[in-house]
């Protein structure tokens, strides 16, 4: 490779650098500030995200491979990216009031976010297998981090060591599919491995068990049934910032690295492996519905209810039309704004005594703070699907593309789970609108949580309500599946 064509695939590879050099100043600044300095490690962090989101919309229109056809950019992975780093940044925004609260350090926390970060972006632009692992393994070992933070909870401690050792058996699991698909096609390039089948060429059961244990790691990455576990544990010690950044950030990764794997490399199989992904995808939203009825902690609550919506996007994976994809890429944003809002609000409650993370703590807030309440409305009526959301638009589109590939069950059961998760989202709008008000309510006032939590609210009101242009966005990003 030439130096000239090495120079321009790291041109095109700006975005991921931005992240990893802000990271790295973050490391290095850190040990030399003073404690009345570290703010200032904040102001740096969405300093290199924003750059990052800048140099990202700069190359919207760039289709071109990567490092020897690796990496790939082009609309799909752009668009991720960018559901990436509007995740870390609004992280990032409702951190500031955490990490002064619990007094975390700041540094470590911040490059560990944006390493994980960039572990993310490479799984969505990966067009070898391992280069997809290597991406996978980065964002892994920052949340193992992320998940421990508060090292002096026993709870943080126990969700860590579990994430830990369950996602390292993981990686292990993953990584021996991968070689067992090289041993039979001799190679890992997802575009050959296209050809390959694409000609016809006979699969082996090598072959065959090496895809099933794809779908077994990427599986436990989403929280998929029946490897769904691990979630309410990890999210219950996490700190909620990491908590809303993982069930979104990780998951969105690991669905973007699954759909290329099976509706790209591995598409013309489509009739083989599409009644095991609508089976997983019923699996997946039941399970994690009727688990979540029974919780009393919030963070537990939402750990099933990111299971539950874990179902919903499997849906757009087990249709593979282009209607079921984009209604999936629509999602993606939708779940993103509603399950990061609805993480921040545990943290504009928190206190030093108080940690807001159970649903009973919630009572009265209408009538002491009637906007902060109508915020979480918001958010609940999207994760359930209620109109005008962005939520329900998703689940619109997701629900219609089923229909319309004609797997009526697999939709029955979606609108049923829907109805099913009204009723523990609506025990939190109940708590808030109808019981009496707690003395120890006592919203923050730092302005960048509550300017997050404006901004989440109205963006998930404004793509239910006018969600044309993201629409036509997703489109151009599915076009990758045409």
């Amino acid at each position: 490779m030439s130096n000239a064509l090495m120079l321009q695939d790291l041109f095109f590879f700006l975005p991921e650098t931005c992240l990893l050099v802000t990271g790295v100043i973050l490391l290095l600044l850190d040990p030399f500030l003073p404690k009345e300095k570290k703010s200032f490690l904040g102001g740096i962090s969405v300093m290199g995200i924003l750059a990052s989101a800048l140099a990202t919309l700069c190359l919207w229109k760039e289709n071109a491979p990567l490092f020897g056809h690796l990496y790939r950019l082009d609309p799909y992975a752009l668009f991720f990216k960018l559901i990436f780093l509007g995740t870390t940044l609004f992280t990032f925004l409702v951190s500031f009031r955490y990490l002064s609260l619990t007094r975390l350090p700041q540094g470590e926390y911040f490059a560990l976010i944006l390493f994980a970060t960039t572990g993310m972006m490479v799984m969505a632009a990966g067009m070898d297998l391992l280069s997809i692992y290597l991406g996978l393994e980065v964002m892994a070992i920052s949340s193992y981090a992320l998940v421990g933070f508060l090292k002096k909870e026993r709870a943080s401690l126990e969700g860590a060591l579990k994430y830990f050792l369950l996602g390292a058996f993981n990686s292990g699991i993953i990584l021996y599919g991968i070689a067992l698909l090289y041993g039979t096609w001799g190679t890992t390039h997802l575009s050959e491995i296209l050809n390959g089948l694409s000609r016809g060429e006979a699969t082996s059961k090598m072959f065959l068990v090496g895809v099933a244990m794809l779908i077994a790691g990427f599986a436990f990455k989403i929280a998929a049934f029946p490897f769904h576990m691990w979630a309410p544990d990890v999210y219950e010690g996490s700190p909620p910032p990491v908590a809303g950044f993982i069930s979104v950030g990780s998951k969105a990764a690991s669905f973007a690295a699954l759909l290329r794997l099976f509706l790209f490399a591995f598409k013309p199989l489509f009739a083989e492996w599409q009644g095991f992904f609508v089976f997983l995808a019923m699996m997946t939203m039941t399970v994690g519905n009727l688990l979540a009825i029974s919780q009393v902690d919030l963070k537990r609550m939402l750990a099933y209810s990111s299971i539950a919506h874990a179902g919903y996007l499997l849906i757009g994976l087990a249709v593979g039309t282009p209607f079921g994809i984009s209604g999936m890429l629509f999602y993606f944003v939708a779940y993103a704004l509603m399950n990061l809002g609805a993480f921040a609000m545990i943290v504009l409650l928190a206190q030093e005594n108080f940690r807001a993370e159970s649903i009973e703590d919630f009572k009265g807030l209408a009538k002491a703070h009637p906007v902060w309440a109508l915020c979480f409305l918001i958010f609940l009526l999207s994760l359930a699907g209620i109109p005008p959301s962005a939520g329900f638009i998703g689940k619109f589109y997701l629900f219609a593309g089923a229909v319309q590939s004609g797997l009526y069950g697999l939709a029955l059961v979606a609108v049923l789970n829907s109805v099913v998760a009204l009723s523990y989202y609506f025990r939190i709008v109940r708590n808030m609108y109808m019981m009496e008000e707690r003395s120890s309510l006592a919203p923050s006032r730092s302005w960048t949580l509550r300017l997050s939590l404006i901004l989440l609210a109205f963006f998930t009101l404004l793509a239910g309500l006018y969600p044309v242009p993201l629409l036509e966005t997703v489109r151009q990003a599915g076009a990758l599946f045409l």
